[in-house]
Parts: C-alpha cells; structure tokens; sequence
C-alpha cells in the first residue's frame, strides 16, 4: 500500500483500487476508485484543484512559458525560461516537495501517523494514532534529499574542470536519474551507515518541512481512506 496527501485530504493506493478522503470544511467525503490509468488521471486533476489559487497560478504560468518556449524550438544547451537555464525546472520540480501549503503537511503527517502505527488503525484509535511516528522510511522526501545532496556534489566536483554553469546543468539532469535509483536504493538494509545517514536527513526534513502535526480532521481522514482500500482489496478490514 501506498499513501499520497493533498492539499484536502489523503488518498491510498493498493494493487487493484485506490481510496480517497477528501475534506470539505467540516464535511468528508471517503470512496474508492479502480487503479486504471483513467482514474489516476482524475486524481492528479483532484489534487491540482486543491491546490490554493497562488499554487494553481504559478504552475499555470511555469507550463505556459514551458510551452511558448517549446514552440519556437527545443535545445537544452541553451533553452532558457524566463532568463533562468532549463535545468531550473528541475530544481523547481524537486524542490516544490519543501513548499506544500499548510494543510497539505498536516494530511502528509497524518498519513506517515497511520503507516507508523503499529496497532489496528480505526477512528476510535485516533488518539493513540496522533503519538506515533511522523516520519517514514518509504516517503518520497528520500528521493527529493538525495537530489539536492547529490546536486551539490557532483556540481562542486565538476565546477573547476567544467565551469559552474556547465556543472551544474549537468548535475541537475544526472541526479534526476540517480536519485530515483537511490530511492530504491534506500529500501535495503537500514543498518547500512551510508543508508543511515541519509535517511536521518530524510527524516529530519520530513518532521519540519514536509509535514506538520495533524489534528483530529486530518488523522480521521486518513484512516477512513486507509480503511476503505483495506476493505475493498481484502474483502474484510485489518492491518497490511
């Protein structure tokens, strides 16, 4: 199973459905979808419309340019958007995991919450659930850490022989790849230091950037979605 948090709720993936919460004010609303390509084009769709207006605005504006720029021709040595080197597309792509808006880090803490909590995860546990971990092993924010650690690695080594702007483009499309591979990677033994040592980074990013607290509201629609998918993908309810 796997968990992905927005802006109004959480949604849970599992072999063949996907579950969603999706809160209204005071109101939430909890289904399920079938995992086909169709639906998860809904759900980046559901995600996008959450968004705040000020998000949904600098998007817009970053694939517009994107697109005017590739309308008169493609060349990554020397495509430029807005007077920045593409590459910085990049940066920005990885780097939007540190600038979620307020209630996206509370609907991520709640969901990192229910995959922490080891005992049966219901609404009357909500509670107990609210105390456990904040942080996961499994959550992207490895990926986007290994990115930026490996960006300024491999720029700094490259900066003399190549020129920091070279450096740096290469660097910022190189780790693109690698940090996918080390987020695989990641999922070896953890008593490997060099795993270790990332992943306490990782962890120290997820609890004070990527996530914050939850309340009752998020911890709730959290578990209501994670119950609805254990129900449709096993027939009954119980822990993965």
């Amino acid at each position: 199973m796997k968990g992905l948090s927005f802006q109004k709720g959480v949604m849970f993936f599992g072999k063949h459905y996907i579950s969603i919460c999706i809160c209204h004010s005071d109101l939430q609303r909890v289904y399920v979808l079938d995992n086909t390509k169709i639906n998860l084009g809904k759900i980046t769709w559901i995600l996008l419309r959450s968004l705040p207006a000020g998000y949904q605005a600098g998007l817009f504006l970053l694939m517009l340019m994107l697109a005017v720029r590739a309308a008169g021709g493609i060349s990554l040595g020397a495509w430029e958007t807005a007077g920045l080197p593409f590459y910085t597309v990049l940066l920005i792509f990885f780097g939007s995991h540190f600038m979620f808006p307020g209630e996206w880090r509370k609907f991520h803490g709640a969901e990192h919450k229910v995959f922490s909590y080891k005992g049966l995860k219901t609404v009357q546990n909500v509670n107990k659930i609210k105390k456990a971990y904040i942080t996961n092993r499994y959550c992207s924010t490895n990926i986007v850490v290994l990115y930026f650690a490996g960006f300024i690695i491999f720029t700094g080594l490259l900066w003399i022989p190549a020129g920091l702007s070279s450096a740096a483009a290469v660097s910022a499309w190189l780790n693109a790849v690698l940090a996918f591979a080390g987020g695989v990677w990641l999922r070896g033994n953890s008593r490997n230091p060099a795993r270790r040592w990332v992943l306490r980074i990782s962890y120290w990013t997820q609890k004070h950037i990527a996530c914050a607290e939850p309340s009752e509201k998020h911890l709730t629609a959290a578990v209501q979605a994670y119950q609805l998918l254990q129900k449709k993908e096993r027939g009954y309810y119980g822990n993965y």
